[in-house]
Formats: structure tokens, sequence, C-alpha cells
């Protein structure tokens, strides 16, 4: 983390960060972001977050990280008020970018520590004093490097599991060794007799146990992590196509595109063009939450 030196903060650019209250029964429907990050805090109250096809529960001290590209949402309040601070940057620094995609979607902070850097850049934003950007990208910076030190302190403590391995509660534990096995072997050419003799049980046995868990089988799972893996890789690097293909398991560039067009509903260079040159607009619960309040200019 080190590595990355004071120039990283200059490579930050804040879109926009807000304080909102949101009452019982609302929810925020599954959408995605194009070209930014978001990190949502939880000040108070409890919800569910949803990202990509796994939900978290989220509650005070929780930070919701979401990358250019993630599927997100949250699911309706059951009760009380969800009290939230959110902030919205674009990373231009694709070491730091890349380091980011190593987090996992939702982590728990200590302390008000992430709060109170997270009001002081509301607060100097608001207040657009001289060189309030620079003193902006310099606490976002911090924030940053906080959470990545925050995973690497928890990461010790737990067993070491390969990036981004999340799944469901209540799934068998075939289910998750097979999980484990994608994770560990994507890279490799994988076949149905691969997971037979993993796991010394016929494949159709385990497509039924894991279809029946995650609605898939266990080869539709391995091209849809693949094409998550792809997608990370797209966003972040400057790798040609056909070099991510071999790199996730793909024996050639025509075979990785038909797989990640039908995983993702989108070819993956344009998935590419969408994520470098374009920002959709922002996704409130109701037509009145507009992200004007804290704009920050570019």
């Amino acid at each position: 983390m080190e590595s990355l030196g004071t120039t990283m903060f200059s490579d930050l650019s804040i879109l926009w960060i807000g304080r909102y209250d949101y009452p019982a029964g609302r929810e925020l429907g599954m959408h995605s972001h194009s070209g930014y990050h978001q990190l949502l805090y939880c000040v108070g109250g409890e919800a569910v977050v949803m990202h990509d096809q796994h939900d978290f529960p989220f509650h005070r001290h929780s930070m919701h990280l979401i990358q250019p590209g993630n599927q997100h949402g949250i699911r309706p309040i059951a009760h009380g008020t969800l009290e939230t601070l959110d902030i919205k940057f674009i990373v231009n620094n694709e070491e730091l970018a890349m380091k980011l995609t190593a987090l996992p979607p939702v982590m728990e902070a200590p302390d008000d520590k992430f709060r109170n850097m997270l009001e002081k850049i509301r607060k100097v934003g608001d207040e657009r004093n001289v060189e309030y950007m620079a003193m902006c990208q310099l606490l976002l910076g911090q924030l940053l490097l906080e959470l990545m030190k925050l995973n690497a302190n928890s990461s010790t403590e737990e067993r070491e599991m390969p990036d981004n391995l999340y799944y469901p509660e209540n799934i068998s534990d075939i289910s998750k060794k097979i999980i484990e096995y994608i994770a560990e072997n994507y890279r490799e050419k994988i076949k149905a007799q691969d997971f037979e003799h993993y796991m010394n049980l016929s494949y159709r046995y385990l497509s039924k146990l894991f279809i029946n868990d995650l609605d898939m089988t266990p080869m539709d799972y391995l091209e849809y992590y693949r094409c998550s893996s792809a997608k990370k890789m797209l966003a972040t690097s400057n790798l040609e196509i056909k070099q991510i293909a071999e790199l996730i398991g793909y024996p050639n560039v025509h075979q990785f595109s038909r797989s990640f067009s039908r995983s993702m509903k989108i070819p993956p260079g344009a998935y590419r063009k969408s994520i470098r040159y374009g920002i959709k607009k922002d996704v409130s619960f109701n037509t009145d939450f507009v992200n004007g309040d804290n704009t920050f200019g570019l």
C-alpha cells in the first residue's frame, strides 16, 4: 500500500457525497454504475444490501464498496430508518483500482473513524474554501488506505480464500466445495469430469445439488465466475481482450466473447467501452432524490 505514494490522491476525482435517511419500506432495485466507484456507509439502522447475486447484512458501521459495473441494490427496509453516508468517486490510478478490486463488497468498521472521515469530506466540500478539492482528495485517499489496512488485518485472522469468493448462506457443503474449487482453478481447463474426480461423485448428482442451491449447474457457475473476473480486468486494466480470455481459462477469444455475452448480456468490448466512457445517471429511491446537494465539480 505504501508503494502507491501520495500521487494516488491527485488521481481521485470525487463526484458527489451525501447524507440520507431512508424510511421503512423503501428499496433500491438492482443496477450498476459505469465508470465510478461508490462507498456506502451505514450511520444507523439496518438493511440487506444486494451485491451481484449475493445478500449481505448492512448495519451500523457497515461499509458497502461498489466497483464500476457491480450490480447492487437494497432490499426493502423492514423497520426503522436506514441512515447513510454515500460517496461516489472516480479512480484514475490503475494500481489503486486493482487493489480495490481485491476488497470484499461489505466490510465492518471497528469504530467511527470512517464516518468521521466521510463527514469531514462532506463538510469541506460544502464549505468550498480555497484548495477544498485537494483537501478532499487527500481525505478520500487516506480513507481508502485505511480500508485496505482494515481488510489486510481481517485477512490474517481468517482462513485465506481466493479473492471475491462469496456464496449464499444455507447452501450444502458440497456446493461450497464446488465454488471453492472453481475459485481456485478457474484459470485452468475444467471439464465436467474434473468435478467428478474432485468430489468423487457423479456430475449429474453434483448438478442436481448445485441447481437446488444456486439455480445453475457447476459448469454454468464456472462461466459466470470467469466472466465476473473478466469484468474487473476489462474495467481496470489495459490488457487486450484476447489476453484476458487466456488468463481466465478460455482457449480462444471467440469462445470467451460468446460466454461473456451470454453471461453478462453484453459483449466484452462493449462492456469495456461503457465502463470507460459512460457514467449513468444517479439511481434514487424516488423521483425527488437527486445527487445534487453536495456535488463536486470536475
